[in-house]
């Protein structure tokens, strides 16, 4: 028998709520069970739940239930943040940038939809949860389970940390130049006080289904909306410079590196377990579903991304026109408002009781507010290995970790499988004759059940085969040749960096 969690009985006899009478008085070895719909269509590249599958949420503060139209936020944001932002400053080539928007926000619905069926599969709702079950599923192993999901949340909250210094970095230095050299203050002090001031009170909600944490993201999506017409007006105009916080820090940030960095996707899995909080049934339709709405999210982001691909920014002038000014103030207020859902989304620090109680807020956002506001007044030598590390952890954590997690489930653990006994086990099996006639209707449902059955399991075969054939393109050429191409490029910034 296997270890998984989800057993072949359970899943069975949850899966109607009513049973043919007549089937349950034989002595087959597959129960008949007559579908009401017929329907063994899937249409879908993703099924929002198996059917009758009970998925499992547990009660965490972020976890509460979303709208689908929330949802799509949330699943929008990311994806017009730091990276999108970056294009224009890197003045890529059209030839390989537009195909690689393509190609990159293709692979991120892939590898979502790689996390989505995991999710499915170990009937886990997040990341934190996944990774145990992976690594250190079965009886007995409740210490290494435990020490695996301490690791997941350190570098889930670690990657949530990272992003959230990227941008309040960035937000600073895009707005610094702006502030007159005549005060008695250094302008990155003040401008690092007025951006931290607002941090811990939008972070105080503690789900994301909060009125305040959606309006932020809102505004931070209508911020960048604003941006993004700005930048077309300065292009237009000839007037576009390049941006205060795009500087030599970023080393590793090229074109194909800032291009998948912009379809990064970090909380989609926790998006995809809070909008099954608020549906009832099996099956949502097609306008609600997780996969339309991740869809519909990536299409938005392609049209906001793909005109940035053909402006190109000059070198900033001393006296930059007043449009480009509110370019970059545009800018801080995106990625600033882009913080707040972060920290809600972190893991919590452990802490001792004493300590939970001594404030209404959480002592967790307390800390991850003061270690984002005190990064600002780190050396440029230390935040440019920041970004690099987090340009790195995001990417692996969209595209690999997914491909690495569906290879080691479907390929070194026990599958799921149905056991199909070679002798009766229903009750009414002893009041059957030991051998029934070939034209007993026991023996004619037990083949054409055990056939229906076969067919099934072809095609779940043939469909899992498909998703393996994704999960190594995703960790072979993009993982493999991704890393291969950091590590280079990491040899030849060190060597430069040395010579300089």
């Amino acid at each position: 028998m296997s270890d998984n969690p989800r057993s072949s009985e359970d899943s069975f006899y949850s899966s109607r709520s009513s049973l043919d009478a007549s089937a349950l008085d034989s002595s087959t070895a597959l129960i008949l069970v007559h579908d009401e719909d017929d329907d063994l269509s899937d249409n879908s590249p993703i099924e929002d739940a198996e059917d009758g599958q009970q998925f499992e949420v547990t009660s965490r503060p972020s976890m509460a239930s979303l709208r689908p139209s929330v949802v799509l936020l949330y699943l929008l944001a990311p994806l017009l943040k730091f990276g999108a932002m970056m294009l224009p400053n890197i003045g890529p080539p059209i030839k390989y940038t537009v195909p690689s928007i393509f190609v990159f926000a293709t692979a991120t619905a892939l590898a979502q939809q790689l996390w989505y069926m995991l999710s499915r599969h170990l009937r886990k709702h997040s990341v934190e949860d996944i990774v145990p079950e992976v690594f250190a599923r079965g009886r007995g192993k409740e210490r290494s389970r435990e020490q695996w999901r301490r690791l997941s949340r350190f570098c889930a909250g670690a990657v949530r940390l990272l992003l959230c210094i990227l941008y309040f970095h960035a937000a600073v230095e895009s707005v610094v130049p702006l502030v007159p050299r005549a005060l008695v203050i250094s302008p990155q002090l003040v401008i690092t006080i007025l951006f931290g001031a607002p941090l811990l009170p939008l972070t105080t909600p503690r789900s994301l289904s909060s009125l305040r944490t959606i309006a932020v993201t809102g505004l931070s999506t209508l911020s960048y909306v604003a941006w993004f017409i700005c930048v077309a007006v300065a292009h237009a105009h000839g007037t576009l410079e390049t941006s205060h916080s795009w500087s030599n820090l970023y080393k590793l940030w090229r074109p194909l590196t800032t291009t998948a960095f912009a379809f990064a996707c970090p909380n989609s899995l926790q998006l995809y377990s809070n909008m099954k909080g608020t549906t009832g049934r099996s099956k949502t339709s097609n306008y609600r579903s997780f996969s339309t709405l991740l869809l519909l999210s990536l299409t938005i982001a392609i049209s906001f991304t793909l005109p940035l691909t053909l402006f190109t920014a000059r070198w900033r002038h001393s006296s930059p026109p007043p449009h480009t000014q509110a370019i970059d103030i545009l800018q801080a207020i995106t990625l600033l408002l882009a913080i707040p859902p972060l920290i809600i989304t972190m893991p919590p620090l452990p802490a001792p009781d004493r300590f939970r109680h001594l404030t209404n807020v959480s002592v967790s956002k307390i800390v991850m507010v003061f270690i984002v506001i005190a990064s600002s007044t780190l050396p440029l030598d230390v935040l440019s290995v920041i970004g690099q590390v987090t340009l790195v952890l995001a990417l692996l954590s969209t595209y690999v970790l997914p491909a690495f997690l569906h290879i080691v489930v479907h390929n070194f653990k026990r599958p799921l499988s149905i056991i199909v006994p070679t002798h009766p086990s229903t009750p009414t099996a002893l009041h059957q004759p030991s051998h029934p006639e070939p034209s007993s209707p026991i023996l004619a449902n037990d083949e054409l059940l055990q056939r229906k059955e076969r067919l099934l399991q072809k095609r779940q075969f043939r469909k899992r085969l498909i998703w393996d054939i994704v999960a190594w393109l995703l960790l072979v050429p993009l993982g493999g040749g991704g890393l291969t191409w950091t590590v280079v490029l990491s040899v030849f910034v060190l060597s430069d960096t040395a010579v300089a």
